[in-house]
């Protein structure tokens, strides 16, 4: 799979990137989940009508909320408030959970990697839950089941997400696919969230 650090450095020659690219920094540290919530009804987020659960939804309240996250990625630690990429793809495709089901995929990026993960899950599944529900009143009652897929295994099945740039989890759809290379746009998992079967 390629995103964006690679498209630019491995498969580009040196002399078409312009000064301004971000040079690769070392990562590894920090890893992406996926939690799979199958609900027995509609999401019900408050102010959405099912038109707008179409889209990318993103939780991050407050400007410094992603660099919060991160920091206590970085620390070891599970963010109290992690930041959230959500999408409910049974509302533009009802066969992408059961019959009279929806399917909730909630991305969590700025996870430690280097922790017991079996030990955790429970822990994300909390804090991810409690956070979409203060969106989603009424949620709990809606779930029927929840996968976590946690980041290594997220990692093993779909590849490193370490090189998409943070800020592309907030920006614009033209912001996510834009290089900074004219005519060279970027596509799959650093352009749009990734749905795990």
């Amino acid at each position: 799979s390629l995103g964006e650090q690679r498209t630019l450095f491995d498969l580009l020659p040196a002399t078409v990137l312009p000064l301004d690219v971000p040079q690769p920094s070392p990562g590894g540290l920090l890893g992406t989940a996926k939690l799979l919530v199958t609900l027995c009804g509609i999401p019900p987020f408050a102010g959405l009508d099912n038109y707008a659960l179409r889209g990318r939804l993103v939780a991050a309240e407050r400007p410094e909320h992603d660099a919060d996250a991160k920091g206590a990625g970085l620390r070891g630690e599970i963010p109290l408030e992690p930041v959230l990429e959500m999408t409910v793809p049974s509302v533009a495709d009802p066969s992408a959970a059961p019959s009279g089901a929806h399917l909730l995929s909630v991305r969590v990026p700025f996870l430690p990697r280097e922790i017991d993960w079996p030990g955790h899950v429970a822990l994300l599944q909390r804090r991810v839950i409690s956070t979409v529900a203060a969106y989603a009143p009424g949620l709990r009652e809606r779930i029927v089941d929840v996968r976590v897929v946690a980041p290594d295994e997220f990692s093993a099945r779909l590849g490193d997400l370490a090189p998409c740039r943070s800020t592309r989890l907030l920006a614009s759809y033209a912001g996510r696919i834009r290089t900074g290379v004219e005519g060279l746009y970027l596509c799959g998992k650093c352009a749009e969230p990734v749905l795990m079967p």
